[in-house]
């Protein structure tokens, strides 16, 4: 458990672990089985497999791929000027999702959802 804010530079990599307040990472973030407590800020791409994260997402990376089982309870903002992929994988994303451009697109795999709305891009069915 990390209980303050937690900052990295560079690319991230955590495994089993929970942060309470909030997380930024200059580059990618690989997650698998985390919680996150708090808003989440990647300035690359960002891998979730079998993660929580109880606010929302904020990315500037090409992609973002959320899988077995990942949770995003709040809103997912891209700020990237070109064209952006989300794959919800066997995951569910509760509140809204928004592109800065409008050729990005989110895919829906083995019964991924989007419960929230979709701003600015495309939604496929895999």
């Amino acid at each position: 458990v990390i209980g303050t804010d937690l900052k990295v530079t560079g690319n991230a990599n955590l495994t089993k672990v929970t942060i309470k307040d909030d997380t930024s990472v200059g580059g990618d973030l690989i997650c698998d089985d985390a919680t996150f407590k708090s808003s989440v800020n990647v300035h690359g791409n960002l891998t979730s497999s079998d993660s929580y994260f109880e606010e929302g997402i904020e990315f500037a990376g090409r992609t973002l791929q959320l899988s077995n089982g990942s949770k995003v309870v709040g809103e997912i903002i891209n700020s990237n000027s070109q064209a952006v992929t989300l794959i919800i994988d066997h995951s569910v994303v509760k509140g809204n999702i928004g592109f800065a451009n409008a050729a990005s697109r989110v895919i829906l795999r083995n019964g991924g959802e989007l419960k929230g709305n979709l701003l600015n891009g495309k939604l496929e069915q895999e």
